[in-house]
């Protein structure tokens, strides 16, 4: 059993041994009673002084035991794969071998950054898909000095998803939207939600409507990056809708009175 210990740890040279608090202990043993950072910290002395006993050695093998706040968790989780939407549609399995790849049976002590044969190994997908998917942007690696391409979680996570979920049709529109050529597609997306929009409940409705909205501003957003659109095309978008499309990140507060005083 762990015990509070109060007082600060420190190494004796001469003669050897350690000083917690007000107390000297010869010797570096182990001390299963004290605090798992204590017991690491004696456990390199020993090292250090070659008398490291078998239990220091496993203890010091072992990940440090690291209690982590459900704040922590979640932040972790919005800064990783997790964030994506793409992650709820992976399996149990393949969100493990995401987060842990040397879980995988032919992957052991593998980490992140991985080559690509390692990422072959992980997902399943052939190198020349996992080449062509980098090819088109969908995948995103690393360079070494080498020239060669290194991986890390969020490349796995995509390699799973377009392997099981994406026919090569879809892969085509996610090209075409990595490049801004997608506008037509999220036009055509936008008409077919508005339209089953009324399927829906009223809260799943409101939902759709207003997905719809904005998928149509970005297909027009995407059109007008592109060039496929002339400034006619956009005649019957508002002024505030025009502003927004040209990179302005929020309304002006005169643009949202206006846009009330209107609508009253």
């Amino acid at each position: 059993m762990t015990t509070v210990i109060k007082g600060r740890l420190r190494r004796s040279n001469d003669p050897p041994g350690y000083w917690l608090g007000d107390e000297f202990r010869p010797g570096f043993g182990d001390d299963p009673t004290l605090p798992d950072g204590f017991r690491r910290r004696i456990a390199t002395w020993a090292r250090a002084a070659g008398n490291l006993s078998d239990a220091q050695r496993d203890f010091l093998a072992r990940q440090p035991d690291v209690t982590t706040s459900d704040a922590q968790r979640h932040a972790r989780e919005l800064a990783g794969p997790q964030a994506s939407p793409m992650w709820d549609f992976l399996s149990e399995k393949e969100r493990g071998l995401v987060l842990h790849p040397a879980s995988h049976l032919r992957l052991a002590n593998a980490s992140y950054p991985i080559s690509i044969g390692q990422l072959v190994t992980l997902t399943g997908s052939t190198e020349n898909q996992l080449r062509h998917w980098h090819e088109l942007g969908l995948l995103r690696a690393r360079r070494t000095r080498g020239g060669h391409r290194k991986f890390y979680a969020n490349a796995a996570l995509r390699a799973f998803f377009l392997r099981s979920q994406m026919p090569q049709s879809y892969i085509t529109v996610l090209r075409d939207v990595q490049s801004f050529k997608g506008g037509p597609f999220l036009a055509g997306l936008a008409t077919i939600l508005q339209e089953q929009a009324d399927d829906f409940d009223p809260s799943d409705r409101d939902l759709f409507t207003h997905t719809a909205n904005d998928l149509e501003r970005l297909s027009l957003a995407f059109a007008r990056r592109s060039g496929a659109l002339s400034a006619s095309s956009f005649q019957h978008i508002s002024s505030d809708d025009w502003a927004s499309l040209n990179e302005t990140p929020k309304p002006s507060r005169r643009a949202t009175a206006s846009r009330r005083a209107s609508a009253r």
